[in-house]
C-alpha cells in the first residue's frame, strides 16, 4: 500500500478486498519486490480452546484467548542481508551483524602474535593461515566472505610496527600501528 506502506504477500492478496491497515481498495495496491524475513501465524483459538484458556472481559464474561505467533527466520534474515549488501566480489557484512570483526592475513610474516593479541582483547578474528593458498586466493576469499575489515600483516608492515588495513566496502588501504589496531577495530 503506497498510502500506509504495509505489505501483503502475493499468496494471500486475494483474501484481501482492502488494505488491512488503511482500507484502500485492493485494486489500488502496487506490486513490488520484497524480502520476507519473518512470518506471522494466526493461531486463533486452536490452542486456547485445547487448554481451556480464557480471560474475563470488562463485564466479567469469560472469553477465549485469540493467539498468534511471530517468527523471524535467521536464515532468511542472513539471506536478506546478503541480497542487499554485496558486490561482484562477494558479501559486504554490516559490522553490526558480521560473523567476525576482522579477517587477518599474514603474508610471509607470523600473524599468530597479532591474532592471539586481538583474541585476548575480545576481538572476533578470522585468521587465514592457510599455507596452501596464494595471496590472491586469500584476498579473493576475504572479499567473498565479506568481513568488514581485512588486516594484512607482512614482513614489510611489521618492520614499521604496523599492519595494512582495508575496509570491505572500500578500495582504500591504510597503515595502522599495531598498538592502535584493537581500538581501530572496535570503533569501526
Amino acid at each position: 500500500c503506497e498510502l500506509c506502506k504495509i505489505g501483503i504477500n502475493d499468496e494471500i492478496i486475494n483474501e484481501q478486498q482492502t488494505c488491512p491497515q488503511c482500507g484502500i481498495l485492493r485494486e489500488r495496491l502496487v506490486q513490488k519486490k520484497a524480502i520476507e524475513v519473518a512470518n506471522i501465524f494466526p493461531l486463533k483459538q486452536r490452542f486456547s480452546d485445547a487448554f481451556d484458556l480464557t480471560y474475563k472481559d470488562v463485564s466479567g464474561k469469560e472469553r477465549p484467548i485469540t493467539m498468534g505467533c511471530y517468527g523471524i527466520g535467521l536464515g532468511r534474515f542472513m539471506g536478506a542481508i546478503v541480497e542487499v549488501c554485496h558486490d561482484k566480489r562477494g558479501i559486504i557484512w554490516p559490522s553490526s551483524v558480521a560473523p567476525f570483526q576482522a579477517y587477518l592475513i599474514a603474508i610471509g610474516a607470523d600473524g599468530e602474535r597479532i591474532y592471539k593479541d586481538l583474541i585476548a582483547k575480545g576481538v572476533e578474528v578470522l585468521y587465514d593461515d592457510r599455507a596452501d593458498k596464494s595471496i590472491g586466493e586469500k584476498f579473493a576469499d576475504a572479499d567473498l566472505v565479506g568481513i568488514p575489515l581485512r588486516v594484512i600483516a607482512s614482513d614489510k608492515t611489521l618492520k614499521k610496527d604496523s599492519v595494512e588495513l582495508k575496509r570491505r566496502d572500500s578500495d582504500k588501504m591504510e597503515l595502522i600501528k599495531i598498538s592502535n589496531l584493537h581500538s581501530y577495530i572496535i570503533n569501526s
